[in-house]
């Protein structure tokens, strides 16, 4: 097979697949990889193969082809073949939340000599690299990748480029909670298909459909969020594109979640487990696990929400989301009234529990004021044995909100909590990793009422019963303490 006929057969392969017979191009494109003789040519089917298998989300396919067409850039010793492939082996390990390796290779990209093809992918290894810091929490890093994307869209008026910045940007308010910059990015990337794209991809149009249905939902305008969720939907599943259908069936779950509808929720979150599972994606089956975490605990089924976010915790750690392995994010707890909290003092007082025996341990709620900045990074718990032996409890599973509402803490056994706090200025967005060793929690009832930059308050003497119920649906003790939040180091 000659250059112009490897050529014929690589565009064939590309109506095909812009016609939606995804399949058939499969079969041409892997035929001229099979018998074309011209590295430059395989070096291009090789890079329509990672396109259309990662829309298509099989990643670990697309992974391998990522690898192959690094040695095809080596063989032809070209810089800008070998920036291209790197680039695209960044994002093969981007979609598998292998997030340190998609960094290293997009260094590895920006570390290449001047070429042509660096001022036309630089602002994709920006972005990709950007995507890589929000997977790891590192959000200063993430906005400083995504602000040198946009630099390079504009500068070289890249309108494709800037939309995908844009529903990325999108993504990072949304985990940084700022939910009307959540709205906007994705709106403006919106508005940018319309104006440009019209001989762009669908998956432009679908991709900023979601994110705006994402930030519409945290807004609470949940009709909103369902109507662009399902124009979303549908473009995905005319185009076959699995990873956007995950997300749209969790984005579904969500809004019936919000509205209360929890049988509807659970069936769309383990449709969209299920295919976040087949493709690979770590992270979004930590967002399904910490959905369905919200559904056990509405329902008052402690052990079934403890169990979905000890399995979220071993994803997000396994992944090295830090925002995630610490924290589920909701704002309001959904089984407490205020008015049953009664004595404001820091001390904790058992509620009323129907039955007794021993069992697995305990819930502690702690509410802080909905109009303060909530943060706990750190809660140090100690199991106690029934000789009132004291030993370290490693695993203190928790759910934290990070602007406020409630936060439950899920212990498998009988313990006592000690909440150390050292208030200090709230940090800078660039400061926002960085955990602190103990809990950033000020209480005004404490010892010590004034504030030094390191005075220690403890509230101790907390401790779960011996005797718990043996299911936490039903009988699992419930503590309550008031505390006000002073500082915040999220």
């Amino acid at each position: 097979m000659g250059q112009d006929q490897t050529k014929q057969q690589i565009e064939k392969g590309l109506r095909l697949y812009q016609s939606n017979h995804t399949e058939k191009a499969l079969q041409v494109w892997m035929k001229v990889l099979e018998t074309s003789p011209d590295p430059a040519g395989r070096f291009r089917v090789l890079g329509c193969l990672v396109t259309a298998h990662s829309e298509m989300g099989r990643y670990r396919e697309m992974l391998k082809f990522a690898v192959v067409q690094v040695d095809t850039a080596r063989e032809l010793e070209d810089a800008d073949f070998l920036l291209e492939s790197y680039l695209n082996l960044a994002r093969s390990t981007e979609k598998l939340c292998e997030f340190p390796k998609t960094i290293s290779y997009c260094k590895t990209c920006l570390s290449l000599p001047g070429t042509m093809a660096g001022a036309r992918l630089g602002g994709q290894v920006s972005l990709s690299m950007g995507n890589a810091f929000l997977g790891l929490s590192l959000f200063q890093k993430a906005l400083e990748s995504f602000e040198k994307a946009l630099r390079y869209a504009h500068n070289n008026d890249d309108t494709m480029l800037e939309c995908r910045v844009c529903c990325s940007l999108g993504s990072f308010y949304a985990q940084v909670k700022d939910y009307e910059k959540a709205l906007f990015f994705p709106c403006k990337a919106a508005e940018l298909v319309n104006d440009y794209g019209k001989g762009w991809s669908l998956k432009y149009r679908a991709m900023s459909q979601y994110h705006m249905a994402v930030a519409y939902r945290l807004l609470g305008h949940l009709g909103s969020a369902m109507e662009c969720c399902e124009e979303s939907m549908k473009i995905a599943l005319q185009h076959g594109d699995r990873p956007l259908q995950a997300l749209c069936l969790l984005c579904f779950a969500d809004i019936h979640r919000s509205r209360g509808d929890l049988e509807t929720a659970s069936p769309r979150y383990d449709s969209a487990m299920s295919i976040m599972t087949e493709i690979g994606n770590r992270l979004g089956q930590v967002q399904v696990l910490l959905g369905v975490t919200k559904c056990w605990v509405a329902r008052k089924a402690l052990d079934k929400a403890l169990d979905a976010i000890e399995r979220a915790q071993d994803l997000a750690e396994e992944v090295g989301n830090k925002v995630r392995s610490e924290s589920v994010s909701w704002t309001r707890g959904s089984e407490e009234n205020p008015s049953d909290l009664g004595d404001p003092e820091p001390c904790l007082t058992p509620s009323p529990s129907p039955g007794r025996g021993r069992g697995r341990g305990g819930h502690v709620i702690l509410r802080g004021d909905s109009s303060e900045p909530l943060s706990i990074t750190s809660l140090q718990a100690v199991a106690s044995s029934p000789e009132s032996r004291k030993h370290s409890f490693n695993r203190c599973h928790f759910l934290s909100c990070l602007s406020g509402g409630t936060v439950a803490l899920l212990l498998r056994s009988p313990v006592q909590l000690r909440v150390t706090d050292v208030p200090h200025p709230p940090p800078a967005l660039g400061q926002a990793n960085r955990v602190p060793s103990t809990a950033n929690v000020a209480s005004p009832h404490s010892v010590h009422h004034h504030v030094q930059p390191r005075c220690r308050a403890r509230l101790s003497g907390m401790r779960l019963p011996e005797t718990c119920s043996r299911s936490w649906a039903h009988c699992a003790r419930l503590w309550r303490c008031r505390l006000r939040f002073l500082g915040s180091s999220c």
